[in-house]
């Protein structure tokens, strides 16, 4: 149940777009990834207006039917590090993604008004909305994070970093702030503080800046899937008070590699200023400023393109076989080749018995089951009998 100050402001919100609630709501291709659930909606009976009271008993459960999908979605560490911008992007704007509801049950008593509701919301959306803000949701594979980053603070002889000669002892202060930022978003870390030997870090020894290529490598080493590859630097500044206090910039230049290609898919260049009257100190503020503030920004982008990619291909196994099969499996591949959304596929496997393809497919296996269901077959049927997350396994009946 969402506490009292959500359930105000979802019902202040649901009130101004409930007579919209069945109309046509423009969605994404997320939207397809629906939730339907059964909530318990209460309201006081006020002054005996019980047409009232049953009507902000269904907004309660609306909006505990959205906080529920949240909750689903996010862990509690999750929701606690992020629920401002959790309240104002998902709570907020509920005609986003609430596409039906349904009153099953109602009764009242002398104080209280209680409706039992079917609400369906497009989980899918509610995700998309989420990673807008850097959220990784869902049961999705999170991805892991690496950060390659090479700091000088003030009074440092020279740039310090964990893979080379001049080791750092610890993370980095930018590191040290990303790594707080994409924790409390959901994305796995990368450790590097056991450090380790290869001939990759061993011809980067003395190379405090890798390019893309070899970021990506270090990547790979650590099974990491996005690496963040940058430098952070902190100086002192012109501005003073008084005779002992200073101003100080710390900067951060950062860009986010895929492991797998070594593509960049983010960037960000960020300076944070702070004042100390300790040069060291002040140093190491300014450089976990920069480190909070492009951590933010670079969690969104990653979060969004992670989402996407989620979103755009998904990788099926497709096993064909029945009583002679091969006499119309070329037929079957033409017909699969033509659905609508699927971008590549091939033969992995071809026997007597069966044949296995690898097809990517923009959407889930259930549509794409439901796709090929509805296409007409020349000189022979389908019958799908077995669909899970990643296989889909077919019988081709001849007639």
């Amino acid at each position: 149940m969402i506490k009292n100050g959500h359930t105000t402001k979802i019902i202040t919100a649901f009130l101004i777009i409930l007579a919209f609630v069945f109309s046509t709501i423009a969605l994404s291709d997320a939207a397809s990834e629906i939730q339907t659930i059964e909530v318990i909606g209460t309201a006081p009976i006020k002054n005996g207006d019980v047409t009232a009271a049953r009507e902000y008993a269904i907004l309660n459960g609306l909006a505990s039917a959205i906080d529920q999908v949240v909750s689903d979605l996010l862990p509690v560490d999750a929701r606690i590090n992020n629920f401002q911008a959790i309240d104002m992007v998902i709570y907020e704007n509920p005609k986003e993604y609430i596409t039906d509801y349904k009153v099953l049950a109602e009764f009242a008593d002398e104080k209280r008004y209680k409706v039992l509701v079917s609400t369906t919301i497009s989980t899918g959306i509610v995700d998309k909305k989420l990673s807008y803000i850097g959220i990784v949701a869902g049961n999705k594979d999170v991805p892991k994070i690496l950060f390659v980053i090479t700091e000088q603070n003030i009074g440092d002889i020279g740039p310090g970093y964990w893979w080379g000669n001049n080791r750092l002892t610890d993370k980095s202060f930018a590191e040290a702030a990303l790594s707080e930022v994409f924790k409390s978003k959901g994305f796995r870390i990368a450790d590097h503080s056991a450090g380790f030997s290869s001939v990759l870090t061993d011809a980067l020894a003395d190379q405090p800046y890798p390019d893309n290529m070899e970021a990506a490598e270090l990547g790979k080493l650590l099974s990491a899937d996005v690496v963040i590859v940058g430098i952070s630097s902190a100086q002192r500044a012109s501005n003073t008070l008084g005779t002992d206090t200073y101003s100080y910039n710390g900067t951060l230049s950062v860009r986010a590699i895929r492991a797998d290609s070594g593509k960049e898919i983010a960037s960000a260049n960020k300076t944070f200023v702070t004042v100390s009257d300790d040069d060291t100190a002040g140093g190491e503020t300014a450089l976990s400023g920069a480190g909070k503030i492009a951590g933010e920004l670079l969690a969104s982008k990653i979060a969004a393109d992670w989402v996407q990619k989620e979103n755009l291909l998904t990788t099926l196994e497709i096993t064909v076989g029945g009583n002679r099969y091969l006499a119309n499996f070329e037929k079957f591949r033409r017909v699969l080749n033509s659905v609508t959304d699927v971008a590549e596929s091939q033969v992995e496997k071809l026997r007597a018995d069966e044949a296995i393809l690898v097809v990517k497919f923009k959407g889930k296996a259930q549509k794409f089951a439901e796709a090929l269901m509805s296409e007409t077959y020349d000189a022979f049927s389908i019958n799908i009998y077995e669909v899970t997350a990643d296989t889909i396994r077919i019988e081709l009946i001849t007639e």
